[in-house]
């Protein structure tokens, strides 16, 4: 194991939860505004 895979693996958490975000604020604004 290789410190670059863990770097890339918090990296995607990072990528993931924006998106997460995004799609959660998304689906609120097509709900309530």
């Amino acid at each position: 194991m290789c410190t670059r895979s863990n770097r890339e693996e918090k990296l995607i958490d990072h990528l993931a939860f924006g998106l997460w975000v995004r799609s959660g604020t998304q689906a609120f604004n097509d709900r309530y505004i």
